[in-house]
């Protein structure tokens, strides 16, 4: 009876094992965020192998994603930023599967493949019952035997549950090869016991440190970590916290913010960095001047994007909208007659139309709304031919100008107050190509 029970049992435990596999899709590990590097700097690594968890605490899920595929994403992306360069790798993963041993060999010790590596990944079985850490490193020391100068070990694990003879296993193995071999935990999810473990095991050794998968999640944190594990320490001259074959701006001044690459930062995007940008919060898609602010192509002092009178010539008088407005150029209700107060402002009309000679004016005419449009449209007529023949008779040439009302059209204030009807009573003056 208790034969039939436990292959009973057994049947059981491989119909779900091979159901959670029949149900489970892989990681991609073909389509990965990486920011790959160029060789550049003395390789210090000739060997690396990596140990690999597939305990059953690496099938659990941490942030929507089950552990063992962050650790198989995490190695495959650390394959993929390697530059091309000559190295061995070897592959081991450790958890006891019920047909199987607490450690298996993927790949010995042998020319570094990356398309290897990720198709081992990709075949890996799914995280299996018990922890067997301190089988894997014992059998690590024998992988590593016909291995030559210095070697990178990478332990990839939760930390949780290990053996209770893996730190002395890691200890053996380090004993054997000295000073050739430098440890590098990465720690997967966020167990802090366990990542307090991995952090141990990287002080056993005599060199490497520990990391966690988030620690190296993006592609820029991925290549310091491989530059830092794999070549010579690189400096970091301008001291802006971007090493130098990474620093697109290698002369950064001291305290600046830099981006990724090592460059000032330009918080709004518009072409000027932010400790030259008069103009910080400058919207998208505007096209600015040399200090970061929107341009005044016209200089008449209203940005581009709200000038409606575009090629104002220098000192011409504008309003809000860039026009060239006569400000103090207004009629009496129903005239047309030019006020002798307005003399001053159409004589220095006149004199900025001469300084641009090659400017042509279209003289426009308004009114307010009091009186019906067609005799409106007669009056800004008026007004605005009075103006032109005023230019005319102080030596502007006629070729240049021309007159044209507009009667009550666009009202530059409210025509509901006599103050606003005075003001819209005017005259501007528009250039013309």
């Amino acid at each position: 009876m208790n034969r039939i029970y436990l292959k009973f049992l057994c049947l059981l435990i491989l119909l779900g094992f091979v159901a959670s596999c029949a149900s489970y899709t892989r990681p991609d590990l073909n389509q990965l965020d990486i920011q790959p590097i160029q060789k550049s700097g003395m390789q210090k690594v000739d060997n690396f192998f990596i140990i690999m968890d597939r305990s059953q605490s690496m099938d659990r899920v941490f942030d929507g994603e089950r552990k063992l595929d962050v650790a198989r994403t995490t190695i495959a992306r650390m394959s993929e930023t390697l530059p091309e360069m000559e190295i061995m790798s070897g592959f081991r993963t450790f958890g006891y599967h019920y047909f199987g041993d607490g450690t298996d060999l993927i790949n010995g010790l042998s020319s570094h493949s990356n398309s290897d590596l990720k198709n081992n990944l990709i075949m890996i079985n799914d995280g299996a019952s018990k922890n067997y850490l301190d089988e894997a490193l014992y059998a690590a020391a024998t992988d590593l035997e016909s291995s030559k100068g210095k070697i990178a070990l990478f332990i990839v694990s939760d930390g949780m549950n290990m053996a209770a003879g893996s730190k002395k296993a890691l200890s053996h193995l380090t004993k054997a090869f000295g000073d050739r071999i430098c440890i590098y935990p990465i720690s997967i999810g966020n167990n802090e016991a366990g990542k307090a473990y991995m952090d141990e095991l990287a002080n056993i050794g005599s060199c490497g440190f520990a990391v966690t998968a988030d620690d190296i999640a993006s592609p820029e944190a991925m290549t310091r970590y491989v530059y830092k594990v794999f070549f010579i320490d690189y400096q970091d001259s301008d001291g802006d916290g971007v090493i130098d074959p990474m620093d697109e701006c290698p002369d950064t001044p001291a305290g600046i913010e830099v981006d990724k690459n090592g460059c000032e930062k330009d918080s709004d995007r518009d072409g000027v960095v932010d400790s030259k940008d008069k103009c910080p919060n400058t919207p998208a898609g505007i096209e600015v001047d040399r200090n970061g602010c929107e341009k005044d192509s016209d200089l008449d002092g209203v940005v581009d994007s709200m000038d409606k009178c575009p090629n104002t010539p220098k000192g011409a008088m504008v309003n809000n909208y860039g026009c060239w407005v006569l400000a103090d150029v207004t009629f009496d209700t129903s005239k047309a007659t030019i006020k002798d107060s307005f003399m001053e402002e159409l004589n220095n009309v006149v004199k900025v139309l001469k300084k641009n000679p090659d400017i042509q004016i279209m003289v426009q005419g308004f009114t307010d709304n009091v009186g019906n449009i067609g005799y409106n449209l007669k009056l800004s007529q008026s007004r605005a031919q009075a103006v032109m023949e005023y230019l005319v008779s102080n030596g502007v040439d006629s070729s240049r100008l021309t007159a044209k009302g507009f009667g009550i059209n666009n009202p530059i204030t409210t025509n509901s107050t006599a103050e606003g009807r005075a003001k819209n009573r005017r005259v501007e003056l528009k250039p013309v190509q």
